[in-house]
């Protein structure tokens, strides 16, 4: 068994053959996209934080470069630390270069227009330096020893100042951009069509940076780097970076209409289907053949009971992948401290797993006994996919679980007494009474009464999986 799921393997010749959430068709389309665009484009990869834009990100690079385009890739949270996004493309623009597939032909001459980008991208950050910082030099002159005539003058002359500059840095940008167009067309040449393919430059992470420096990129994909045969990809949560974009400019802010300036075409990534990432995660675990092993009366159905209590609750709670690997890290240290003929109570500890990593307030409440099992239930149930589950036979276990898993001092009948109540009243309605019925038949068969007051022992390892550090 892993503690962490492995690296996903993208093989180079079938991309995704790996793929757990089929998402290929997207990636061809996206394909096809930009394999017509020679114009600049910016297309946004749209997914909620932690739905697998990265790996999505990294299987269709494979497949952008088996189809010979030639791509470069920029980890923007990575370049976070920096304060100025125009370099940090720049640099990685060169590191790019230098990692892809070129000729010994076609190798001297993109290195002399790569130089050349470099130059000019240099020159633009020395004018970029505000011409307010001269200005600011006007405070060291006392005023009230100026004369109008002397004011005058220094207005028209500060006047004239910023109009050359602007005049100098429009041109310094079009210059740029005109040499950037040119190593673009260098890396990719023409194919035997006569058709260029466009240089395709991958930006991830742009929804985890610092809300001014993710800003800053879009400016400077729009500003400096939109040209011809030049295609940004930005993945990225766009929920995210319309918060980004109102702690920047205000909460009145317009932040779509903001966005939309500066990306020309939005792709959602498909949901996961249910149950299909989950299922996926024995595997990538390596819980496989510790189940198998498990096949006593008691143990059969171990590995169905977590799966389906997993599944039900990953969808109806709303967790994102990278919080269903982390309820399988957790899962597969709980599992290591347990000895092999041990019981997991399966159920009641993938439950209280999802509820630990998603509401980790109600899970302490209700572990320290400051909440019931009435209150955990009606966290669950605020859902409508929740209250679904809740209805269903593993509901109404996990419910008899939480009535139990406490007590030390009732016995199962005692534990049973609300739910008889229930069944014997005449105003409780027929799918209340036969629910009821179920967690009596639960509370009071042989192999439950091994669950009463379990949970300190389950929390033990709840709580050692959330104090581990690798």
């Amino acid at each position: 068994m892993k503690l962490k799921a492995p690296v996903l393997d993208i093989p180079k010749e079938d991309p995704f053959r790996n793929d757990l959430l089929g998402r290929k068709s997207s990636a061809e389309t996206l394909t096809e996209l930009i394999r017509s665009t020679e114009e600049p484009l910016v297309l946004c990869i749209n997914a909620p934080w932690g739905e697998g834009k990265s790996t999505f990100l990294a299987m269709w690079r494979q497949m952008l470069v088996a189809a010979n385009f030639k791509t470069l890739y920029f980890n923007a949270w990575e370049n976070d630390f920096t304060n100025d996004a125009f370099i940090s493309l720049i640099a990685e623009l060169d590191l790019g270069v230098a990692e892809l597939s070129l000729t010994a032909e076609t190798l001297p001459g993109i290195q002399e227009k790569l130089q050349k980008v470099k130059k000019l991208g240099a020159g633009l950050v020395k004018k970029a330096v505000p011409t307010a910082v001269k200005i600011a030099t006007a405070g060291l002159v006392d005023l009230d020893e100026l004369t109008e005539e002397a004011l005058a003058e220094y207005s028209q002359k500060m006047a004239e100042e910023q109009i050359n500059a602007y005049e100098e840095s429009k041109n310094s940008v079009a210059g740029f951009k005109s040499q950037l167009r040119e190593l673009a067309a260098s890396i990719s040449p023409p194919d035997e069509s006569s058709r260029s393919l466009p240089l395709v430059v991958l930006v991830d992470e742009l929804d985890r940076c610092r809300p001014p420096y993710a800003i800053n990129v879009l400016e400077a994909v729009k500003h400096f780097f939109s040209v011809d045969n030049v295609v940004f990809v930005l993945a990225l949560d766009r929920e995210q970076l319309t918060h980004s974009v109102r702690s920047m400019y205000g909460h009145e802010m317009n932040a779509g209409g903001y966005l939309r300036r500066f990306i020309d075409i939005e792709y959602s990534l498909p949901a996961p289907t249910k149950g299909a990432f989950c299922k996926a995660q024995f595997g990538r675990f390596g819980f496989d053949e510790y189940f198998r092993k498990r096949n006593g009366r008691e143990t059969h159905y171990d590995r169905g009971q977590i799966e389906e209590t997993f599944s039900e609750l990953f969808d109806a709670l709303g967790f994102s992948l990278r919080e269903q690997e982390r309820c399988f890290t957790m899962l597969s240290l709980a599992i290591r401290s347990t000895p092999e003929n041990y019981k997991l109570h399966p159920l009641l500890l993938s439950f209280l797993i999802t509820l630990k990593l998603k509401a980790p307030e109600r899970y302490s409440a209700f572990v320290t006994g400051q909440s019931s099992p009435k209150d955990v239930l009606a966290y669950v149930e605020s859902s409508p996919k929740g209250a679904e589950f809740m209805k269903s036979n593993y509901g109404a276990a996990i419910e008899a679980y939480l009535v139990g898993c406490r007590s030390e001092r009732f016995t199962s009948q005692e534990l049973a007494t609300p739910y008889k109540e229930i069944v014997n009243s005449p105003s409780s309605a027929a799918d209340k009474k036969q629910r009821a019925e179920r967690i009596i038949q639960l509370l009071e068969s042989f192999d439950f009464r091994d669950s009463l007051g379990v949970l300190p022992y389950l929390q033990g390892k709840i709580d050692l999986v959330s104090n581990f550090r690798r």
